[in-house]
This record gives structure tokens, C-alpha cells and sequence, in this order.
């Protein structure tokens, strides 16, 4: 027999799992006895920051992750990083400590009350299981449920006396394959898109997570459709520099309908029908139009307004449906984008210009900047799979942590941090785990002084000034060095290009603080 915690640490091993993500406390610290050489530990120092950079490490390297949180307080510090993950759909295994067994009746210090049901409903599956023994098992399930599609966080309460416990070893299961689609309804699909006669596609970040774009992009190119992507998602599933890219759609009902009305056939991969972040007038679908919508999310499908469901990986019903067109598809150029005019200060299309001249294409960019989230697909356009990461829930926070998860993933490349001064105040503590990690990654402070997101949802409420949106007076080069990170700041266009190659050239993590007019 072995005990508990060798069986954890050789299942984890066994699906490729090398690094615990965590904060530590009390409670956990058994998890840890002669920790193994081959493990390392990624620490942060607070709990939300620990899971974000877990998040953004699964959704890079494609391998699910384990964070290990503070009994029911640190639970309590990462719930808005785990409805981040829950709605990225990552395939996280979170775990917290819980006190001794025989203490449990008696509500000893630290105790986490009815754990199961603290990260609920952010999680596929939570348990404390009944027996020590039951520990190995328990992870077992948790990784095939958190890889099992639509993947997403699960949670395993641990006792912090049961590692020592013994146990048996738990064979290895290899994660559930993708499903496919339906073949006479991909046919039907095929059918119903090669008649309309003005299709569109709109494709959401599941077609990256699904690695679907050479499929997607065949389909779209069979049909001569337009393709647009949704606003507020986490990933990219179409090159943006493509002939057939329409751009991101509008979060406003009536601005969707009017965008999509055109068309009479809207297929959807990975995305909503449609996501919306404000009410309008009905309908909230273009009422003319067949809707097909693809994904293997049941949540995603059954929230729709309308439309035909098609439960499958967008990657194998983007190839059935292919297939089924049975029509080769146009050599399409790439699109002519705008140029940005240089002003007297550095405004949003300028700065990213400059950094699309600068920057590796290849290399991850993790954004957080919602003001200027409509200027990135005309003048930095995503055109590589795996490479662009935001969350999809609209929570801040994730940016900072994300970048450093995204550079531990990927050290071969510089990763780009693309973050509002609001949203890296969410978890400026992101920048001490940079340092210490000496992680890849640049961080681009975009520093206009106050919550500018809002303003534009002021106006929409009649509210000219929104309170609490005053920003000013923070200094992000001092937050940089208090935390071991060079920084420096740049606050006119003539000198923005070499601020940006100067950050993008730096070796370990570096913060350029851009002043936005």
C-alpha cells in the first residue's frame, strides 16, 4: 500500500500535470511532505491570482491544471477567478484544505463549512470524500469530469490528516474524446447554408479551444460567407486579417438584429445566439433568418433564443459540414486594414498599430482593456490559433494573472499584456509571481485614469458622469519596482515605438506604463 499523497501526486503525473498552482495556509500544508522533485510550486499571494494564472496555464499548454486554495476563505478569495474559468471553460482541479476529521464536529479554527457547496455554481462536480482512502479515486473522477467536454473547474475538499493515510493507486484513464455531430444533420446544415442566399458565420472562442480554425475557415471560405466574432469572448476561432472577416459584433440587441438582418442562414460555432450585455428592443434574433448553433456546451445551445442546436465539437461538425459542401472554396486575400493617424497624445488604433510592427505574431497576447477592445481586430489583428486570451465572464482580474499563466506555459515566447489601469488593479499582486518566476512576459499598462468602460453605459442610462470612475494618481512603475519588476513610462506618440520594443526586448517581466489621451 501508499499512501494518499503519492497516489495524488503519480495520477497527476500520469496526465502530464507537473506544477501546483497555489496560495499556501495551514490547512494545506500536509498536500505538501516531501514534495516531489519533479513537482514545482507556483506561488501567489492572493488566492484569485493563484487560480487566474492556473486558468491561463490550462488554456495555453492544453493541459488541465491544479490550484490549491485556503480552506473556505481562500475559496472565498477566488470565486470571481473561478467564474472566470467556469465560463472559459477550463479544465481546472481546484483543492482546499479542510481541517482534521475528528475535529469536524466540534467547528475547529479554520473549518470550511459545507465545502462542497462554497463554489457552487462555478464548478462540474465538488466533493469531500467520505474516506481518506477515497482521495486518489476522488481526483480520478475530478480529472475526467474537468476534461470531459464542455470542460470546466471542479473541486476536491481535502482533510489536511489524509495524505499520510493509505490508499491504492488509480489507473489511469485517458480524457473523453470530443463528440461529433449528427452526419444527416451536418448534411442538413450543409444544405440549408449552400441555399441561402446571403450566409454569415459567427464564431466564438470554443472553434480555438477546439482547435477548429482550418475547418471553420474552410466552411467559411466554401460559402463566400462573412464571418463575424463575438464581443466579451475569451478567445479567437477566425483569422482577422481574413477577406471574410466582418468584424465583432454590437452587445446591443437591436444593433445585433440590425447587423445580421442581411442574412438568411446564420451558422454559429462556439458562440451564443447572441451575446448581449445590455437589454433592447425585441426581437434579439434576426426573426427571418435559419440559425444553426454548434457547440458542445448544453448551457450555451439551450439559452438560445432560436435557432437549431447542433451538440458537437465545432472543430469535427465544421469538418462534416465541410465535407458535406463538397465545393472547394475561393483563395482569399487578406483584408485591407485602416491605418491609424498619430495625434498629440497615444490614443488606442495608434498604440496598436505600432505594436502589431513590434510584436511576434506567434506570441501569446492576454487582454483586459474592455474601452479599447473594438479597436484590436482592425489594427492588431489575431490571425494564429492559441495566441489571444481575455475572459469571457466580464469580471477584471484576469488579465495580470493570465499573462504570467500564459508566459510559465509558453517561456519561449515573450507574451503581451495588453491591461486597462483599472483591470490591473485588480490584481497588481501578479506582477511579485512574474518576478519570481522570471516569467516571458511584457506587461502594457493602457493608463487613461479612471473606469472610461463605464462612461459609454452612463450615457446609455442618461447618467452623464458615473461615479467612482476617478482613477488618477496611481503610479504603476512604483507598484512595477515594489514588486521586483523594471517598469517605465511613455506618454508621447514619438516615443511610443521605442518604449514598446524596449519592453519587448527586456529579459523577465517588464511593465510599460502608456498614458492614453
Amino acid at each position: 500500500m501508499i499512501n494518499v499523497r503519492t497516489a495524488f501526486y503519480d495520477l497527476l503525473r500520469q496526465h502530464g500535470i507537473d506544477r501546483i498552482f497555489g496560495n499556501p495556509g495551514s490547512t494545506e500544508l500536509t498536500m505538501f511532505t516531501d514534495f516531489p522533485e519533479d513537482f514545482s510550486y507556483v506561488g501567489a499571494l492572493q488566492e484569485s491570482v493563484a487560480l487566474g494564472i492556473a486558468d491561463s496555464y490550462a488554456q495555453t499548454s492544453g493541459r488541465p491544471a491544479v490550484v490549491n486554495l485556503h480552506s473556505s476563505v481562500g475559496m472565498g478569495h477566488a470565486m470571481g477567478a473561478l467564474f472566470t474559468a467556469y465560463r472559459n471553460r477550463t479544465p481546472l482541479i481546484v483543492t482546499a484544505g479542510q481541517q482534521s476529521r475528528p475535529l469536524l464536529l466540534h467547528d475547529p479554527f479554520l473549518m470550511a463549512n459545507r465545502p462542497t457547496e462554497l463554489p457552487q455554481p462555478f464548478v462540474k462536480w465538488a466533493v469531500e470524500p467520505a474516506r481518506a482512502a477515497d482521495v486518489p479515486q476522488a481526483l480520478a473522477r475530478a480529472l475526467s469530469v474537468a476534461t470531459s467536454y464542455p470542460q470546466g473547474p471542479v473541486f476536491l475538499s481535502i482533510p489536511a490528516e489524509d495524505w499520510d493515510e493509505e490508499a491504492e493507486a488509480v489507473a489511469y484513464r485517458p480524457p473523453s474524446p470530443a463528440p461529433g455531430p449528427d452526419p444527416e444533420q451536418a448534411v442538413r446544415v450543409a444544405e440549408a447554408m449552400a441555399s441561402a442566399k446571403a450566409p454569415a458565420l459567427v464564431v466564438g472562442g470554443e472553434v480555438d479551444r477546439d482547435k477548429g480554425w482550418e475547418e471553420v475557415v474552410a466552411v467559411a471560405e466554401a460559402l463566400g460567407a462573412p464571418v463575424y466574432i463575438p464581443p466579451m469572448e475569451g478567445r479567437v476561432g477566425f483569422p482577422q486579417s481574413h477577406e471574410l472577416f466582418a468584424g465583432m459584433l454590437p452587445p446591443e440587441p437591436e444593433n445585433i438584429v440590425r447587423t445580421l438582418s442581411p442574412h438568411d442562414a446564420i451558422l454559429v460555432f462556439g458562440a451564443r445566439v447572441f451575446t448581449m450585455h445590455v437589454d433592447g428592443p425585441r426581437p434579439y434574433v434576426p426573426t427571418e433568418a435559419r440559425i444553426f448553433q454548434v457547440s458542445t456546451d448544453t448551457d450555451l445551445l439551450s439559452a438560445a433564443p432560436a435557432g437549431e442546436a447542433v451538440q458537437s465539437s465545432t472543430r469535427l461538425a465544421a469538418a462534416a459540414i465541410r465535407d458535406a459542401l463538397g465545393r472547394p472554396g475561393t483563395n482569399y486575400a487578406s483584408r485591407e486594414l485602416p491605418t491609424a493617424i498619430a495625434g498629440d497624445a497615444i490614443g488606442y488604433p495608434f498604440l496598436f498599430e505600432t505594436l502589431q510592427r513590434l510584436r511576434d505574431p506567434e506570441a501569446p497576447i492576454v487582454e483586459e482593456a474592455p474601452t479599447a477592445r473594438r479597436d484590436l481586430p482592425d489594427f492588431l489583428p489575431v490571425d494564429r490559433p492559441d495566441t489571444f486570451f481575455t475572459c469571457s465572464s466580464g469580471g477584471l482580474g484576469f488579465g495580470m494573472p493570465a499573462a504570467v499563466g500564459a508566459a510559465l506555459a509558453r517561456p519561449d515566447k515573450r507574451t503581451v499584456a495588453i491591461i486597462g489601469d483599472g483591470s490591473a488593479m485588480y490584481a497588481v499582486q501578479a506582477l511579485w509571481t512574474a518576478a519570481k518566476q522570471q516569467a516571458n512576459v511584457a506587461f502594457l499598462i493602457l493608463n487613461n485614469g479612471r473606469y472610461a468602460a463605464l462612461d459609454g453605459f452612463g450615457r446609455r442610462f442618461g447618467i452623464a458622469e458615473p461615479p467612482g470612475c476617478d482613477l488618477s494618481g496611481l503610479d504603476f512603475v512604483a507598484l512595477a519596482a515594489g514588486q521586483n519588476v523594471p517598469g517605465s513610462r511613455v506618454e508621447k506618440p514619438e516615443a511610443l515605438e521605442a518604449a514598446i520594443k524596449a519592453v519587448l526586448e527586456a529579459q523577465g517581466p517588464a511593465l510599460l506604463d502608456i498614458a492614453i489621451g
